[in-house]
């Protein structure tokens, strides 16, 4: 039974054009007209965008993580995955008939999230104990009065995610210019060198087969037990895998996971 407080929700507060008007906004159910529905939100703008032009806009929005159920959540012992976390902006693309329009559907389960490419820098400020590892690349970083503060960007990717926990070992290494860290729990520890195997021979097989592997950095992390259901997914250049004690060496499920996950990195948001 899950209590009312373990449930998780994102609110959008306020949005501002960049002349700082706040602009209405309205639930709309593209899909399915379920007026209970509020995972769509449509915004009203005070002037129209033409082709050609750019405008910024300002999201003031609230997020509550759920109790782990899959994937994003909290978890006892500080755990936190911070994946699907933010508002996003719809895709307005070309159809298959040349049509110009939103791709912007409501959530539905068992289908993938679908986003843009964009450029991301995100600063976290954490209490100290945690370890936080995240999509992009740690580029500064400070600590004061017991908190953390830690900027990461991430060039050219269509979500950002991050995990927090503070009983995790970070593994690091460098394979073919791009650096790996493995995030593991001690009790998890003799499966890092497995994890670190599988990346660098999915990274040798891609580029050969595919291409350069597109991101200077790809972050594993392996969540502790008591939140499997974290594990199991692929995000921009951070993947979450699952493990758990007394897996032999001859069961490659372990492995196939990162593979998997890993491969995603060329292929986002495709089942």
């Amino acid at each position: 039974t899950r209590t009312k407080k373990e449930w998780g929700y994102i609110t959008v507060d306020t949005i501002k054009d960049g002349a700082e008007n706040i602009l209405s906004q309205q639930y709309i159910q593209p899909n399915d007209q379920n007026e209970d529905d509020q995972s769509v939100v449509l915004i009203y703008l005070e002037t129209p965008i033409l082709p050609g032009e750019i405008h910024d806009f300002s999201f003031d929005f609230s997020v509550k993580l759920p109790k782990t159920i899959v994937r994003s959540g909290y978890g006892k012992d500080d755990f936190f995955l911070f994946v699907h976390w933010f508002p996003q902006i719809g895709v307005y693309e070309q159809n298959k008939e040349g049509i110009w329009g939103w791709n912007c559907h409501q959530f539905m389960q068992g289908t993938e999230f679908f986003a843009d490419f964009g450029d991301y820098e995100v600063v976290i400020n954490a209490p100290e104990h945690l370890v936080i590892g995240a999509s992009g690349c740690r580029i500064e970083e400070s600590r004061n009065a017991g908190r953390q503060e830690i900027r990461f960007v991430a060039h050219d990717v269509i979500d950002f995610g991050w995990v927090a926990y503070p009983h995790y070992d970070v593994y690091t290494s460098t394979f073919m210019g791009v650096d790996i860290e493995i995030l593991m729990p001690p009790e998890h520890g003799a499966f890092a060198s497995r994890y670190l195997t599988a990346v660098e021979h999915s990274m040798e097989y891609l580029h050969k087969n595919v291409g350069p592997y597109p991101y200077p950095k790809i972050t594993v992390v392996d969540p502790p037990v008591h939140t499997l259901n974290s594990g199991f997914m692929e995000y921009p250049m951070l993947i979450t895998c699952a493990s758990f004690y007394g897996i032999p060496a001859s069961i490659r499920s372990v492995e196939s996971l990162v593979i998997h996950a890993f491969t995603h990195m060329y292929f986002m948001a495709t089942l």
